[in-house]
């Protein structure tokens, strides 16, 4: 609730008098605020989509009486999320979004190739989608396997509750919840893991608004880490950038999208890396149910092993 309170300020005056006057409930179960130019705007919560009427009342089916945001209300948005500093976010709009703080961001859509050089140039925006980020403290204990720390990948789709889940992880590991003070270093390329770097753990480092094939290299020879972790490995670069540190005698604990594990071994990146066994174990979560619940735990070695 607070959480969804807090981004509205980044909105036009008359799209936040409308979203503060969605109900509690409704506010506390909300992802993401979806504004797109001309249509209905509506919240995707965890029980599903939700369309909000002029008066703050939420309904799961389209209507007629939906409050509709005008182009001026997006690119306000937009505006107020940059504090009126276009250029100062030109790197965040060539990857087409902006860090709100707190774990939330707002993701731009449009004609973004208009604006990759040319960030002031807000005509092409037709849509954001700001995405709430909440602490919530998980239990991880996937991470043991008789008490021996695993690599470990977690696996979901977007809004699966990922990074929520490796900010768990990540402090686990570093506030003696496990008895031993892992060294943790994580590697917070888009600024949502931790927030300004700043983590309420003694003994972890974020490497904050870094590439992640940069941050790995640079956490190795700076932090001195047992842990690394990633959040959204994608690219080949990434995987080989794992792979380089794979004999550091480090663990690394990352994240990537996919669906289920059919989904997984469509991806190179992650085909590279399973090859290499650089993870223990894979973490599945839940698509359908509330972020970062565990759908399946499987180990690689025993998948391995029936492979062969």
């Amino acid at each position: 609730m607070q959480a969804f309170d807090s981004v509205c300020r980044y909105l036009h005056k008359k799209t936040a008098s409308v979203l503060l006057h969605v109900p509690q409930e409704i506010k506390a179960r909300t992802m993401e605020i979806v504004l797109r130019a001309e249509q209905a705007v509506y919240l995707i919560c965890t029980d599903g989509i939700q369309f909000v009427i002029p008066n703050g009342t939420c309904v799961q089916y389209r209507s007629l009486n939906a409050y509709a945001v005008s182009f001026a209300e997006v690119r306000e948005a937009v505006l107020r999320a940059c504090g009126y500093a276009m250029y100062a976010h030109s790197e965040e709009f060539r990857n087409g979004y902006i860090s709100l703080g707190n774990g939330c961001r707002m993701a731009i859509t449009g004609m973004l190739g208009a604006i990759h050089d040319a960030p002031a140039d807000l005509s092409c925006v037709t849509a954001v989608r700001i995405r709430i980020g909440r602490h919530i403290k998980m239990k991880t204990d996937f991470l043991f396997n008789a008490d021996k720390l695993c690599s470990v990948l977690l696996v979901g789709p977007p809004a699966s509750g990922k990074t929520t889940l490796l900010r768990s992880v990540a402090e686990n590991l570093s506030d003696g919840t496990y008895g031993p003070f892992y060294r943790v270093a994580v590697i917070d390329e888009r600024n949502e893991i931790f927030p300004g770097g700043l983590i309420h753990s003694p003994c972890a480092d974020v490497l904050a608004g870094i590439k992640k094939e940069i941050g790995i290299n640079t956490a190795l020879r700076l932090c001195a880490p047992q842990v690394i972790i990633c959040d959204e490995v994608g690219t080949l670069m990434e995987a080989a950038a794992i792979l380089d540190s794979l004999n550091s005698g480090v663990k690394f604990i990352c994240s990537m999208h996919a669906g289920d594990s059919a989904e997984l071994f469509r991806r190179q990146c992650f085909v590279r890396l399973y090859e290499k066994q650089v993870f223990d174990r894979l973490v599945f979560l839940d698509t359908f149910s509330l972020p970062g619940r565990i759908a399946d735990i499987a180990d690689v070695t025993e998948m391995i092993t029936c492979e062969a």
